[in-house]
């Protein structure tokens, strides 16, 4: 099943499963909202295969891109900015990215290009992680449902780390696995980190 054919579809991650479109799918990320019955001035991130994908659409700044590998492929999303030349987010001043490190969600990004992904759950309850359980809730509601049959390919079950880099001070807007957050402090220093967060 092709994405670029502007399809919905819901894959698993190393988090949690997914559902996702083509970044210039405004028709089916709509229904993405539709269906999780998700406010709509919530951002809803991309995940991408690598940082050739995302340049285009965001801006990176020396700090990240040099530490970058101790978090990605992972489960982390970084807020960012969105860049000026990016026609796609004219009104989308920032947008969360991740690189996911799971090998089947990886596959489809590398060859199906960055996907606008949420977790796949009605809005304010709690992110569904069995495949049974997907399917039998939303099979009627997207085009695809991908499954992965390898036990080495894990999904933690909890949501990402949530960390807005565009202000001042780095917010840490969901905390995620606890792990990501020592990771972060060690290799950003505290200055990064809002007073609130220590």
């Amino acid at each position: 099943m092709k994405v670029n054919q502007k399809k919905i579809i819901i894959f698993p991650t190393d988090t949690v499963y997914g559902i996702g479109v083509r970044i210039d799918d405004k028709y089916n990320l709509k229904k993405i909202y539709q269906i999780k019955k998700r406010d709509f001035n919530k951002p809803i991130s991309i995940l991408f295969f690598s940082l050739q994908q995302i340049e285009k659409i965001v801006f990176l700044d020396n700090e990240i891109k040099k530490k970058i590998h101790y978090f990605w492929p992972g489960s982390v999303t970084l807020i960012v900015h969105v860049r000026l030349s990016c026609d796609l987010y004219k009104k989308e001043k920032k947008i969360g990215i991740r690189m996911p490190n799971h090998p089947l969600a990886l596959k489809i990004l590398k060859k199906e290009g960055p996907l606008r992904t949420t977790s796949i759950n009605q809005s304010g309850e709690p992110p569904l992680n069995n495949y049974q359980e997907i399917k039998k809730k939303y099979q009627n509601k997207v085009d695809y449902i991908y499954y992965d049959n390898n036990k080495n390919h894990v999904s933690s079950g909890i949501s990402s780390t949530v960390i807005d880099t565009t202000t001042f001070y780095w917010n840490i807007i969901r905390k995620g696995e606890k792990k990501n957050i020592i990771i972060l402090k060690n290799i950003f220093s505290k200055y990064f980190f809002n007073k609130k967060h220590f």
